[in-house]
């Protein structure tokens, strides 16, 4: 955890729930998996999970605002409401899965003990409710309802000489019927982010399952999408969690081991 707040200057400590009180309220998620880097999964019979990497003036402030005006959005879609989102609410969506993620990032083990994202972009998010650069935000749908929030780094390698070109962080959530993933993408060393490709995916029914939120590209898209991702087989949520490529130029960054 962080001596001082992610999203600013101000000691952190205070107790923010990774998962808004207003979902606990909505439904009961019971007890939850949970894993940290390579440490044995646990059951936590509370799933109300807290971390404590941010302010009480973000968690009461900004933060809290933004919980409240994805309230009637997210709430509809983790209850299996068909809701059109307008290209405003797209951002207002892709703002609340960007401030989650960060969250999530701060509680993840590293062996350099360096967050993904930057203090810039932590602060660019409080400010401004600024999404980071080269970040992409899809959103799907699961017909029961669950909760999940994790993360997974990728190294993308040059291949003459193997030297790191892009550093990327893909975070998945399932909140409800709601399913949202983001990636960010880091170039490194100076390199021109228009020479770097984007993570590719491994095949799958992306275009049916999935609906981009951010960069917005459609005036109104229909949530939810077509097909649905499952509990397991062919379609399941787990192909999801796991559908960028691995390969001789792109490898998983290991977590910390206990």
């Amino acid at each position: 955890m962080a001596d001082n707040c992610i999203f600013g200057d101000n000691p952190a400590g205070n107790r923010e729930h990774l998962w808004a009180q207003w979902i606990h309220e909505r439904h009961d998620f019971g007890p939850i998996r949970m894993q940290r880097g390579n440490k044995e999964e646990i059951i936590v019979p509370d799933p109300k999970i807290t971390v404590k990497s941010v302010c009480a003036k973000c968690n009461n402030g900004w933060m809290n605002d933004l919980e409240n005006a994805n309230i009637p959005l997210l709430g509809s879609m983790m209850q299996d409401l068909s809701l059109r989102l307008e290209p405003d609410q797209q951002i207002t969506v892709g703002r609340w899965v960007t401030k989650t993620a960060m969250v999530l990032d701060s509680t993840r083990p590293r062996a350099d003990g360096v967050r993904f994202y930057t203090q810039e972009e932590c602060a660019g998010m409080r400010s401004g409710l600024v999404i980071p650069a080269r970040t992409r935000i899809w959103l799907g749908r699961m017909p029961s309802k669950h909760l999940h929030a994790g993360g997974t780094d990728f190294l993308y390698r040059r291949k003459e000489d193997g030297k790191p070109l892009v550093h990327s962080s893909i975070n998945s959530f399932v909140v409800g019927h709601f399913v949202a993933q983001m990636m960010t993408q880091h170039t490194l060393d100076g390199f021109d982010d228009h020479t770097i490709p984007d993570l590719e995916p491994k095949p799958g029914d992306w275009e049916n399952q999935l609906l981009q939120i951010w960069p917005v590209e459609r005036e109104w898209i229909m949530w939810p999408p077509t097909v649905p991702f499952t509990n397991g087989g062919a379609l399941g949520i787990g192909y999801l969690l796991d559908r960028f490529r691995i390969g001789d130029n792109v490898e998983k960054v290991e977590p910390l081991k206990p």
